[in-house]
Parts: C-alpha cells; structure tokens; sequence
C-alpha cells in the first residue's frame, strides 16, 4: 500500500518542486500488521536498509512503472513478512509497505532478491479500464 507520506512525495515530485525525491532503498522486516496509509516505517525491521537499482518501463501506458530491485545476503535464520521502498538508507520518507504472503523464510548466507513493482494508473472505484 502507497503510504500518505508516499502519496505526497509522489504530489511533490510531479509538482516540480525545488528537491527531487529519490525512492532508491529497499528494507525488509518481520511483523505482520496489517499495511496502512498513516505508516512511515517498517513495524520491525531487519538489518541495514539496501540501495537498489530503480528501472522505469512501460506496462499499460508508456513510462508508467518503476522497479526497485535489490539483493541482501543475511547473516542469521529469519523470516520476511514486511517490505518497503524508502528515500534514505535511515529514515526518509516511506513510499509503500507491502507484506508478503506468504511469508518468506530464509537460512544464513541465503540470498534474497528482491523486486519491487510500482505501476501508476488511473483506478476509479468499481471500475479497471486501465485509462490515465
């Protein structure tokens, strides 16, 4: 869910204002509440915030999705139940909370990729034409 806070980053950026707003980190946690539009932050985070490549492409319209990707090595047993794309490796501005269902459970020196897909579009309630 696009937080409030990642609504008005987004308001702000395509209003043109003087600092451009840069959603270029991904951070992973364990708490399964329930995603809501008033959160700044993961519920229980897990280790360091991680940079990723962000790509534009074109799925309904052109230029209409980005994707955040990113890949961490974690050194203990956990469980992924929580996902985030931010402007800061600490602190920032949350753009969206996603849970993931289901969780995922990772070993020590698994690797976890992560992809994360934000596709902009015009969604009237009741309605799916896909139109700007």
């Amino acid at each position: 869910m696009v937080t409030t806070l990642g609504l008005n980053a987004i308001a702000d950026h395509l209003g043109d204002k003087n600092t451009p707003i840069n959603f270029a980190w991904i951070g992973y946690g364990s708490d399964a509440t329930a995603a809501a539009l008033g959160q700044e932050a993961l519920i229980a985070p897990v280790g360091a915030r991680i940079a990723a490549t962000v790509e534009t492409t074109s799925i309904l319209k052109p230029n209409d999705t980005v994707k955040f990707l990113s890949e961490v090595t974690p050194a203990t047993l956990g469980t992924c139940v929580e996902i985030g794309v931010f402007t800061a490796e600490t602190g920032g501005t949350m753009l969206l909370r996603k849970l993931m269902v289901p969780p995922m459970t990772y070993k020590a020196k698994d690797t976890l990729y992560f992809i994360v897909t934000v596709t902009i579009r015009n969604k009237a309630v009741g309605t799916d034409d896909g139109n700007w």
